[in-house]
Parts: structure tokens; C-alpha cells; sequence
């Protein structure tokens, strides 16, 4: 049976989820998403990031036009104490 944590970035380690199996402090879960129409003139990317060695959830999106305008926005915040929450300023997942 689905759940909701099976589209999640939820580490697979005989821990709980507010640890994971290494301390480097580089290792990091992402969500990432691009769409873009037929004629590729537009296309948007965007996704998620969790730094749990370093205590950091961000996010951005970025689209592009024409090939010639691109717009980005980026947001963080502090990952703890709302691990579970995947949202960060204008951004939210699930």
C-alpha cells in the first residue's frame, strides 16, 4: 500500500528520520521537477533540497522563456524542528 511518505524524501536506515547514516556534512536529499511546452520555448524547473547535517531545508524555482529571459527564486530555512514539513517561504511539496 502507498502512503504519502513514498513520494517523500525519506532515507531508508535503521535510525529515525531526524538522522541519517553518515555526518558528512555534504550528503543532502533533493526533490526536483521540469515541465517545458513542445516548442520549447518555455520551461520551468524546480525542486527541493535537505541538508540534515547541516540543519537546512531550500528551494527554488527557475523559469525560463524564449531563451532568452530567465526568473529564478530561491528560499531556506531552518530544517529542524519541522523535518517533516516540506515547505520552505512560497514553497511547499505534498
Amino acid at each position: 500500500m502507498l502512503t504519502k511518505y513514498d513520494e517523500f524524501p525519506c532515507h531508508q536506515i535503521v535510525s529515525t528520520f531526524d538522522s541519517v547514516e553518515t555526518s558528512a556534512r555534504e550528503w543532502t536529499e533533493r526533490l526536483w521537477f521540469c515541465a517545458h511546452d513542445l516548442t520549447g520555448e518555455v520551461m520551468l524547473v524546480a525542486g527541493f533540497g535537505f541538508y540534515s547535517n547541516r540543519n537546512i531545508m531550500d528551494a527554488f524555482v527557475c523559469l525560463a522563456t524564449e531563451g532568452k529571459t530567465q526568473y529564478n527564486v530561491r528560499a531556506s530555512r531552518e530544517l529542524r524542528p519541522r523535518i517533516d514539513e516540506i515547505g520552505v517561504g512560497p514553497f511547499s511539496y505534498g
